[in-house]
């Protein structure tokens, strides 16, 4: 019998998920058993863990190319299990510039409408199932606003009311939704920013004193995926070493 936290023979598909977040993410999927799927613009074996993981080549905030992956791993599989939707970007979006316009629009298509387009594609399939899990991503910007960031907050402040929405509606299907806000993470969408006087600054003021590692998603993504969230639904989960909950510089005690 499985244990609530074992994902052995579960479908789980992850956006975004051959670097940064998303890597550390489907490598805790898979240690807790799952198959795991990874649907992205630029998936390629060379970047994947096993020669024979399955990688989807696909634009996310393209309906055509969502319903034709989806539908792919649905014929073969039978069911989806779970969906994490990690895909995401990030520019500067400075007011009264030429590139505002089409930043925005970038950053809109990928980081919400192509979360909502996954939502959306997956739900048909977990309510043949009754039963499902899906995860968005928001971030620390889904609480705060920050300068030169008006397109990522807004999108990623939308992910919530996403979230939340999607939640009641698919409930009745024994589907759950949620989201997870991280805070800030070394990966390469911050590249060089840990080891810079912003670095220090956000580490001075994160009450753990550092920035996070990819593994530090692992236990959260896990447990929403599995058995033991099932009673959990339209929660936005920050992970952040608690860099949300104090505006304190910890260098002066």
């Amino acid at each position: 019998m499985k244990t609530f936290f074992d994902l052995t023979g579960n479908i789980i598909i992850v956006t975004g998920g051959n670097g940064g977040l998303g890597k550390g993410i489907v490598e805790a999927l898979e240690n807790a058993g799952a198959i795991v799927l990874i649907v992205g613009r630029s998936v390629n074996k060379e970047r994947s863990y096993k020669s024979d993981k399955k990688l989807y080549r696909g634009d996310i905030s393209s309906v055509t190319d969502i319903e034709r992956i989806f539908s792919e791993i649905y014929r073969l599989y039978s069911k989806i299990d779970g969906l994490v939707n990690c895909a995401g970007v990030y520019s500067d979006n400075t007011l009264n510039t030429d590139t505002f316009y089409s930043t925005w629009k970038n950053l809109v298509d990928i980081n919400l409408t192509g979360t909502a387009i996954c939502a959306n594609t997956v739900s048909k399939y977990m309510k043949r199932s009754q039963s499902g899990k899906i995860i968005n991503f928001g971030s620390s910007y889904s609480e705060f606003g920050h300068l030169k960031s008006q397109a990522y907050t807004a999108t990623k402040t939308g992910i919530i009311g996403l979230s939340r929405a999607l939640a009641a509606e698919l409930g009745p299907w024994g589907i759950c939704v949620n989201s997870i806000l991280p805070g800030w993470f070394d990966t390469k969408m911050n590249e060089g920013v840990p080891d810079s006087s912003r670095g220090d600054f956000i580490k001075n003021v994160t009450p753990l004193q550092r920035w996070g590692l990819a593994r530090g998603l692992s236990g959260i993504v896990t447990l929403l995926c599995s058995r033991g969230s099932d009673f959990i639904t339209g929660a936005e989960i920050r992970v952040d070493g608690g860099y949300a909950i104090s505006d304190r510089d910890y260098r002066h005690g």
